[in-house]
């Protein structure tokens, strides 16, 4: 793990190139499961062309079998902006026959101009009989040693989804192997359920082969009673070092058809040194953290936000202000959840629940985002990561909400003066796909409205659909796929992106997939 200082030096393209390393390679790197219901796709669009201003980059794929094993290699040349998408089922000839595949897919990006970042805007999509879930990269192979050695210069545990309590649900984490293979070695799992109490289990293994895909299904039923029908949580504790450890993870149906996939993140609650935490440059102007997150009023959908034990010991409060899609406040709630030091259970708040006890109206003709923001006690955390679930308000055996990994943004002094930013997100097109955007921020006041420039691209050619839409102040809008008739048959029934250019540095949002029952996919904007 690099510090979070580190990893700002690291991404910054305004520093000059003998402090940060150029980038001249970006990769990723994905486990997947294919069987007759289910398909696994790769999305990405040529994002390189307008955020770098590159005219052409190299994009190497490598398809691997379960044992590490090349099964196809192939190259395409990215020269236009539009949506591309990879089809493993076509590329691995699965066929009706065929009962489960297990394999990885690796994409190297490959350019003659600095990319800044060493992991990619590649989403995958496990795409089921009812549901379509995606999470963005996770997993890489290191560029170089400098690489590797700069990423394992501390070594902690990897959490932060949920375990599920549904014995219709099978939870699992999953990762590809680096390029070295493995003996003997142990992964520790740490299980702490809704009460705070642990239990502790060995995976143990004899060997890895390089490359190899590992599914880990790691709760038995005994693991399952210890979470007494409530949702809980998993630490790996883990000793990789040859790629960089972000899991896989989530939930599948028993048969594997439909799932809910997100991504792990570190735990830093042993971690307490200098690098946890941030200044607030100004206390007066700036709030010390913020998200924002939507209500799904209109739809009937509840949001939930999971606040795991995974960040240093700390003493905070959680506030929230609803904001209807003017900008005006309906209703504000001030220490909502407090936390202090011994802080050592997940919860997972309804935030329904919450404005309703308060009694804050809301209507439902109308669109709302929550800004939950944090007030200290003493040092702000630099990494306070959370998890979005959004989905029914009454759990069913059927359906998946969205377990959405984020993190809160921390005061940056005056990154409120940066004059424009550039979004994008995914429109997967699969059930009633959504992208919910939000101008909220840590700014106490002066906050401005946004005028965005959004554009639609489909996976045909480099011609794009092209909307102008105005955010006033702490507002939002929401862009509800199904309804804009034009740019649906646009897309031809096929997966596409929308770019958001904005002259407000804070716009920032969400994308959805939402199924007939009930379950919701997606992630946050890049």
């Amino acid at each position: 793990m690099k510090t979070y200082k580190d990893h700002l030096v690291s991404t910054s393209s305004f520093l000059k190139k003998d402090i940060r390393k150029p980038i001249f390679r970006s990769s990723a790197i994905f486990p997947f499961m294919l069987n007759k219901k289910l398909n696994v796709n790769v999305h990405f669009l040529g994002y390189w062309l307008i955020k770098r201003n590159i005219k052409k980059v190299k994009v190497l794929f490598t398809i691997r079998s379960k044992n590490g094993k090349i099964l196809k290699k192939f190259i395409r040349y990215i020269n236009q902006v539009k949506s591309y998408t990879i089809n493993l089922k076509k590329e691995v000839n699965f066929n009706k026959f065929q009962s489960l595949f297990v394999g990885s897919i690796e994409l190297e990006v490959i350019s003659k101009y600095d990319m800044v970042y060493p992991y990619p805007a590649f989403v995958i999509n496990f795409d089921g009989v009812n549901n379509s879930s995606a999470v963005h990269t996770c997993g890489r192979i290191y560029n170089d040693i400098d690489d590797e050695y700069s990423n394992n210069k501390f070594k902690v545990p990897e959490t932060g989804f949920d375990v599920l309590p549904s014995k219709n649900l099978v939870p699992f984490f999953s990762f590809v192997n680096g390029n070295r293979g493995l003996k003997n070695f142990n992964i520790l799992l740490k299980f702490v359920n809704f009460y705070g109490q642990e239990k502790k289990k060995i995976l143990k293994f004899k060997k890895l082969a390089a490359y190899e895909t590992c599914f880990n299904f790691f709760l038995s039923k005994e693991d399952r009673n210890f979470f007494q029908n409530k949702k809980g949580i998993v630490k790996i504790h883990h000793n990789f070092k040859s790629f960089f450890p972000r899991f896989l993870a989530g939930s599948f149906d028993k048969e594997k058809y439909d799932s809910s996939i997100t991504h792990t993140y570190y735990d830093l609650s042993n971690k307490n040194d200098k690098s946890q935490y941030w200044k607030n440059p100004n206390p007066k102007l700036y709030d010390d953290t913020y998200v924002a997150i939507p209500l799904l009023i209109k739809q009937n959908m509840k949001t939930e936000l999971a606040v795991y034990p995974n960040f240093s010991k700390n003493k905070f409060d959680l506030n929230l202000i609803i904001f209807d899609q003017n900008g005006r406040m309906i209703g504000k709630v001030k220490k909502f959840l407090k936390i202090d030091k011994k802080f050592n259970s997940p919860k997972f708040l309804n935030i329904n629940n919450i404005i309703e006890m308060n009694k804050i109206f809301l209507k439902k003709d109308n669109n709302y985002f929550c800004k939950i923001y944090t007030t200290y006690k003493d040092k702000i955390l630099t990494r306070l990561k959370f998890g979005l679930n959004i989905g029914k308000f009454e759990e069913a055996s059927n359906s998946f909400e969205s377990n959405i990994c984020f993190n809160a943004h921390v005061p940056i002094n005056n990154f409120e003066r940066k004059k424009t930013s550039f979004k994008w997100g995914l429109l997967l097109n699969k059930n009633n796909s959504q992208i919910l955007l939000s101008n909220l921020s840590y700014l106490k006041s002066k906050h401005k409205k946004a005028n965005l420039h959004l554009k639609i691209w489909n996976n045909y050619n480099d011609k794009f659909m092209s909307k102008k839409v105005i955010i006033p102040k702490n507002g939002n809008y929401f862009f509800c796929l199904n309804k804009q008739i034009k740019i649906k048959d646009f897309l031809r029934k096929n997966t596409g992106w929308m770019t958001i250019q904005s002259d407000n540095p804070f716009v920032n949002g969400w994308y959805l997939d939402i199924s007939k029952n009930g379950s919701v996919g997606g992630d946050h904007l890049f």
